[in-house]
């Protein structure tokens, strides 16, 4: 969860949490990238707009990445125009999420979008199962 605002921060990992994910939480731009490299989340909710290194930029360096570079991004924006929602999905972003959004509706969207890259988690003979949704947000 990379949110530069704590409140927001803080509301969007609960929401996370209570839903089964675990979660790590990034401020900046900068410890983004590093916990990504530590802890090669599944999936990433990331504001574009962060002091330092921004989202875009985090994005593009995730996907550049070969240990971060299968990581679901889903952007939360205050960002409003196509063509910041254009840069997103250039940068590797996987969704966008405009702001003001409400938790439910980004956990929604990564379940969703986990539950598109099933098939293709599961192991060599095709068997696999779930317990919950998967660790990493």
């Amino acid at each position: 969860m990379v949110e530069d605002t704590h409140d927001q921060r803080d509301l969007f990992a609960a929401e996370l949490t209570s839903a089964g994910f675990d979660v790590v939480q990034a401020a900046d731009g900068e410890t983004a990238i590093e916990e990504a490299k530590r802890y090669n989340p599944k999936a990433i909710v990331l504001d574009l707009m962060l002091p330092g290194v921004s989202g875009f930029n985090v994005a593009r360096l995730l996907r550049a990445n070969e240990q971060t570079q299968d990581a679901l991004i889903v952007a939360v924006t205050a960002l409003t125009s196509d063509t910041f929602r254009s840069y997103a999905f250039e940068a590797g972003c996987n969704s966008v999420l405009r702001k003001p959004v409400i938790g439910a509706t980004v956990v929604g969207e990564i379940v969703r979008l986990l539950a598109k890259r099933v098939p293709t988690a599961r192991g060599p003979s095709g068997s696999g199962s779930s317990s919950g949704p998967a660790p990493g947000a």
